[in-house]
């Protein structure tokens, strides 16, 4: 494919040399050198003639590496990325904190957000059907619970469509029952906010500026406020006017406090994902999506367009995209990390 690859650039003008190439989980990275006057733009454009030429189910995603360009082809043998793996190489710097892997590399590397960094404190997570966004959400939950104590992370989890997360109320993880409607959502978020300003009043009391300084009887649980389907609670206009509010109040000034918003959805428009919103979600997490339009709304890549589903992704980190396959967790392994079986 490396081979075919070079030639039909070069038939259409683009003078590139093979570089190699990687084998990951879901792709294999093609990396082709530029030589000369090549133009990345044009050979971008050739991604549908090169699914064609190679004869492969999805167009190439061509991106700029450092000193080569990459052309990523799905795998016919794709490998699923196991979650205990990527726990036991937990990187030291994150120990103790509420962080976890987004997923595997293309070169094997696990790569983990830290939701106490100003960068990831709150996220968007986008995808279609069938993308892997459910299996994502819940890998997180996963990751959390396999890390911290129930005494350190609590779940508050909403779930419009009412089958991800079906989680009993037993589960010590849990900071609340597990919410499905907009009437229901609205005092969760509330107690979020009340939380959240009692929580500023404490941190001002001891003189500390997080958290995670707090200590002894003062140590606070993290809150994690996870939304699988947030569009589902944004159509009705009165609804939103009361939501919108409070999850920007949350996006604006809760990473401190311990208490992070991670929302997920299948339409990353700008009529439920409005660009106050986006502007304090500064994580953002994109799995297959529909179209090039969709993608740029979220990501101002149109990268999301051409992953291969099942938890392809990419993560936007540092002004950057890089991509992973996200582990997935199996029924039976997700309920005994959150200690529900």
């Amino acid at each position: 494919m490396l081979t075919k690859s070079v030639e039909h650039l070069r038939k259409k003008g683009q003078l590139v040399v093979s570089a190699g190439a990687i084998l990951g989980p879901t792709f294999v990275r093609l990396k082709v050198e530029p030589r000369g006057d090549t133009d990345v733009s044009k050979v971008r454009r050739e991604a549908e003639n090169l699914k064609v030429q190679l004869k492969l189910q999805h167009e190439p995603l061509i991106l700029t590496q450092a000193g080569y360009i990459s052309l990523d082809v799905q795998r016919p043998d794709r490998q699923t990325v196991f979650l205990p793996p990527l726990l036991a190489s937990t990187p030291k710097n994150v120990v103790g904190e509420p962080a976890f892997p987004v997923g595997l590399g293309v070169e094997g590397n696990a790569e983990w957000l830290n939701l106490s960094e100003p960068e990831g404190c709150h996220l968007l997570v986008a995808g279609t059907t069938g993308s892997g966004k459910s299996e994502f959400l819940k890998a997180i939950l996963a990751s959390l619970a396999a890390r911290l104590e129930p005494t350190q992370v609590k779940f508050r989890l909403i779930d419009p469509k009412r089958v991800t997360f079906n989680i009993p109320p037993h589960c010590p993880y849990l900071g609340g029952p597990v919410v499905y409607d907009a009437e229901e959502t609205l005092p969760v978020l509330a107690e979020c906010v009340e939380e959240m300003e009692r929580r500023y009043k404490l941190l001002q009391q001891r003189g500390v500026d997080h958290v995670r300084k707090l200590t002894g009887a003062d140590a606070v649980a993290r809150w994690i406020v996870v939304m699988d389907e947030f569009a589902d609670l944004m159509t009705d206009k009165s609804t939103k006017k009361e939501l919108e509010p409070l999850l920007k109040r949350l996006g604006s000034k809760a990473r401190a406090a311990g208490i992070h918003l991670i929302l997920g959805t299948q339409r990353p428009d700008a009529s439920v994902v409005t660009p106050v919103l986006r502007a304090n979600l500064p994580g953002k997490i994109g799995l297959q999506v529909g179209s090039e339009r969709e993608s740029k709304l979220f990501l101002d890549e149109p990268d999301a367009a051409y992953l291969f589903g099942k938890g392809d992704l990419v993560w936007k980190r540092g002004g950057g995209l890089i991509r992973l396959q996200s582990p997935f967790v199996p029924k039976e392994e997700f309920e005994r990390f959150l200690r529900i079986s």
